[in-house]
């Protein structure tokens, strides 16, 4: 019985998988045929690929063509399958964990005293967290209220929004691939 979440196989392990029966060979045939004399080190590298981590097996992943009896082609367009089902799939653990909300970007990128950001916490200062109960149009009067409280509340400039020089609202703002960074609000001068 198969579950609608089940995760479907990669499809390089379907390549291996279905022309390995094909051929009639056992698992240690095949590392035999890709040319590993210690057949329990082919078995763990071909367990490797078959999960999708092709790092450290590119004398394997070179000598699977012929050892499947197979194209190169399809090695490759199996390989390149799979990184894109791998991309997806990362993608989709991103999506899920996800939950919007603002970041103050301000001028200086190290926090002045740092001992005050070390005590109360960086995110405590610079993360806005949404209700997510409102609607999704109300994120940047969420936001601008957020920024207003925490000047407030630091005595400081009591007219932020002036300070504000850009919102973007992108699900990937940054290299920073991790849950909880969008949207943000840069601030130029907060303190």
């Amino acid at each position: 019985m198969i579950r609608d979440d089940a995760v479907p196989p990669l499809t390089i392990r379907i390549l291996i998988e279905d022309r390995r029966r094909g051929l009639g060979l056992t698992k240690s045939e095949l590392a035999r045929r890709l040319g590993y004399r210690n057949i329990a080190k082919g078995l763990r590298r071909l367990d490797q690929v078959c999960d999708g981590r092709f790092e450290h097996a590119e004398a394997l992943l070179k000598s699977l063509p012929d050892a499947l009896a197979v194209d190169p082609v399809v090695v490759e367009t199996a390989i390149a399958e799979t990184l894109e089902q791998q991309r997806r799939a990362q993608e989709r653990e991103w999506r899920a964990a996800f939950v919007p909300h603002a970041v103050i970007l301000t001028e200086r990128l190290t926090p002045e005293p740092i001992f005050v950001a070390a005590i109360i916490g960086v995110d405590r200062i610079l993360r806005i967290d949404f209700d997510l109960s409102a609607d999704r149009s109300t994120f940047v009067h969420q936001a601008l209220a957020g920024i207003r409280a925490r000047v407030l509340s630091w005595n400081r400039d009591t007219n932020p929004s002036a300070r504000i020089q850009r919102i973007r609202w992108s699900a990937k703002i940054s290299a920073y691939r991790t849950p909880r960074r969008v949207p943000i609000i840069g601030a130029s001068g907060a303190r």
